[in-house]
């Protein structure tokens, strides 16, 4: 499948959630109110780190490492703000949302702990 359409797609949603974020940190909103549009930024941002570094990097293992290093991290920093959005939130709903949030997001930082591992023994297998 061609997911180049799909990842400009993302990238202008990308843009514009981003400096919706910044317009609301510069202007002096509170957290609870641009949160969600951060972690909904982040998120996409997790889902199309790997085709960036294919785009500016060569696609070694090494480059594909540091790739799910980088996607790990955004993860992991998706989980804490939830967490933090959790502590926040008054309402069930943003409450429910912040949770879901929590529960994808550590499910996708273990799996791609787990195929970066996969793709590492994969790659000693080759070359022996």
């Amino acid at each position: 499948m061609n997911r180049k359409p799909f990842f400009y797609i993302m990238i202008f949603f990308l843009t514009f959630i981003f400096a919706n974020v910044i317009r609301n940190i510069t202007s002096g909103e509170p957290l609870e109110n641009y949160l969600i549009y951060a972690l909904v930024g982040l998120f996409i941002l997790a889902s199309i780190i790997s085709d960036f570094i294919k785009i500016f990097m060569d696609g070694t293992s090494r480059t594909l490492s540091i790739g799910s290093m980088i996607t790990a991290l955004i993860y992991a920093i998706i989980i804490g703000l939830s967490i933090k959005g959790l502590s926040i939130s008054h309402e069930s709903f943003d409450r429910a949302i912040y949770i879901a949030y929590i529960i994808f997001s550590a499910i996708l930082l273990v799996l791609t702990l787990y195929m970066d591992n996969v793709r590492k023994r994969s790659d000693k297998v080759k070359r022996k």
